[in-house]
């Protein structure tokens, strides 16, 4: 009889304590894929920071300048879709992973980049790998947090980019100005490259599955999603945040060249 009462004890013990680890791990996988976020926008923005460096050293027009950060946003607006597909019939744990590992291998190219063609052939790869990260890493986010959270995880995950932003310019123009500005993109590769390699050991296929288990939304199917008006309604709106930034870097330029 004791026996028995301390095995049931034992089994609600587990019961009670699978949930708290669950939860306790769906955190952890949120906080690896928002840091990914982080190195993300800290890897596109970095540039931005060392302009004036590039400028002084290769004696680049604001054409070329501009080239080298309309590359990455070129290849992000024509691959975040495919991408995002690709992502879903092969596997979004692994394919966070190679993204992550493109963008990080592409901004240390930058770092090691010796003429113009070399960093915009390496700006290149950034994009690639940037392109789907967004909509992939909130789909894994979403499918291991209950529905209720949505909104919340949302914000939270999309303020990464900005964050990025902010330490990619302020952290890389402290760094390029002590070190050189290959110095910049060498610290924001070396970032990415570490989250990378803790993500792949922390975050598995089988793990996420488990988690996502019990917060399995009602399906719609992809074409029917993507004909609906509030997909419209979005791309509408993302579009028109988007449009600001290059008048934005386009004042940033002239000032710096005048």
């Amino acid at each position: 009889m004791g026996q028995y009462l301390s095995e049931a004890a034992r089994a609600d013990t587990d019961l009670t304590a699978k949930p708290a680890n669950s939860h306790a791990y769906a955190w952890l996988v949120f906080a690896l894929i928002f840091a990914l976020l982080l190195s993300d926008y800290m890897s596109r923005q970095v540039l931005n920071a060392v302009f004036p460096h590039l400028r002084l050293e290769w004696g680049l027009s604001d054409a070329k300048l501009g080239s080298l950060s309309g590359v990455v946003a070129l290849m992000v607006g024509l691959f975040t879709v495919p991408f995002s597909l690709v992502a879903d019939r092969w596997g979004r744990v692994k394919s966070l992973a190679l993204m992550a590992l493109l963008w990080s291998c592409g901004t240390l190219a930058c770092a090691l980049s010796a003429s113009y063609g070399h960093m915009l052939a390496a700006r290149f790869f950034v994009g690639i790998g940037e392109a789907a990260y967004g909509s992939v890493g909130l789909a894994v986010i979403l499918s291991i947090f209950p529905p209720s959270m949505r909104a919340t995880l949302t914000g939270a995950f999309t303020s990464g980019g900005l964050f990025g932003a902010v330490l990619g310019m302020g952290l890389g123009g402290v760094v390029a100005a002590r070190f050189g500005w290959r110095a910049a993109f060498m610290a924001m590769a070396v970032f990415g490259l570490a989250i990378v390699l803790i993500y792949c050991v922390t975050v598995t296929e089988g793990r996420l599955a488990r988690r996502a288990a019990g917060h399995r939304p009602r399906t719609v199917p992809r074409c029917r999603a993507m004909r609906a008006r509030p997909c419209w309604r979005h791309c509408a709106g993302s579009s028109g945040h988007h449009r600001w930034y290059a008048p934005m870097w386009a004042a940033a330029c002239s000032c710096s060249a005048s």
